[in-house]
């Protein structure tokens, strides 16, 4: 109850501070490896609290462009959300290009609000900017507790992305390593994987645990084995 009550009063302040009636926010962030395994991140949120059924997580073209995965993000997000607000982890540039992206009929619809870290990236002293297009992007304040939560979103969406574009860029060089050796093709790499159930199981594993797959030779397991010792 008290963290609807808090969910509650968040979007009432929104509501009051932007002017405009706000019941669902949807925050947006993008996590990659210098351009590979893009990732992006949507957390939605009502006065209930977080929508966890909800939220999504989206794979994003392979581009070392922040601004470029947000919009694509974002207009992705629009041709079937029904959001009151996008909440943007970043600054005044990834909010321009969010907003500008958008149609005529979803800027004056939803409204779309940064979050960024002051200049010394001092965690709980983020900084919120508004673009209430067509009029200029401006900085707003907020209370004490509605901030608590809009960086509780924040870090919702940032750690999701993290978390997938991690396990995506695991996953990769695991296919790599495997592959690499002689005998493993795509069938038995796909089985290895099957089998483990997820990349971390396969590295901890042993030979003798590798050779209990069928059709993998307790030779192979010794070798797939140390392949993966000296990754």
């Amino acid at each position: 109850r008290d963290n609807q009550e808090r969910y509650q009063a968040l979007m009432s302040e929104l509501s009051k501070v932007l002017q405009r009636t706000i019941r669902k926010i949807e925050c947006m962030d993008i996590s990659h490896c210098s351009g590979s395994a893009t990732y992006g991140s949507c957390i939605v949120c009502t006065d209930k609290g977080i929508d966890k059924q909800a939220s999504r997580v989206y794979r994003l073209p392979a581009q070392n462009n922040d601004y470029a995965s947000l919009v694509e993000l974002a207009c992705r997000r629009m041709q079937k959300s029904t959001t009151d607000m996008l909440l943007i982890d970043g600054g005044k540039g990834q909010l321009n290009a969010v907003t500008q992206a958008l149609t005529p009929a979803q800027k004056k619809k939803v409204a779309v609000l940064a979050i960024t870290k002051d200049a010394q990236r001092t965690r709980g002293n983020e900084r919120y900017f508004y673009y209430p297009y067509p009029r200029p992007i401006r900085e707003i304040t907020f209370s004490s507790a509605s901030c608590r939560c809009l960086e509780h979103i924040r870090d919702q969406a940032h750690d999701r992305a993290v978390r997938y574009q991690r396990q995506a860029q695991a996953k990769s060089s695991l296919s790599s390593t495997l592959l690499d050796i002689p005998g493993i093709g795509k069938q038995r790499y796909q089985k290895i994987l099957q089998y483990f159930g997820g990349t971390q199981p396969i590295r901890q594993a042993t030979a003798e645990q590798i050779a209990k797959i069928p059709g993998i030779s307790k030779a192979m397991a010794i070798t797939i084995q140390r392949h993966l010792a000296i990754e």
